[in-house]
């Protein structure tokens, strides 16, 4: 004879969400200032060279969220920030800066360079 409820998951204490139950994910640091939905880098020589582009300044986007917002409006790693918001996108504290201003569901603009389709803009809502 089996006891009742043996094969049921086991179930969370009063008073604590199942959430706390589960064990903490541990994530190797990542490099770059996080944006809505993606993370920026300075671009430096060997990315220039990587990702085709002239220049070696600017800012590269180096990680984007998959599935998130900037992702679905066409946000990828290796786009060249030109202008964010209108102002210059050619500096990380920019970038950060712009993104610390944002408030959650205004418009992002993005014109970014894409070393496959050249100059374009990207709005999204973060």
């Amino acid at each position: 004879m089996t006891s009742r409820g043996s094969s049921a998951p086991e179930a969370a204490p009063r008073g604590r969400p199942l959430t706390s139950l589960r064990t903490p994910h541990r994530h190797r640091p990542r490099s770059g200032t996080l944006c809505p939905g993606f993370r920026v880098s300075p671009l430096t020589p060997s990315l220039a060279q990587r990702f085709g582009f002239e220049t070696e300044e600017g800012v590269v986007i180096s990680e984007v969220a998959r599935y998130g917002a900037a992702a679905q409006a066409g946000v990828r790693p290796g786009q060249l920030i030109v202008e964010m918001e209108g102002q210059d996108g050619s500096s990380v504290e920019g970038a950060r800066s712009i993104a610390e201003s944002l408030e959650s569901g205004s418009v992002l603009s993005l014109r970014v360079r894409d070393p496959e389709i050249g100059e374009t803009l990207i709005n999204f809502r973060v």
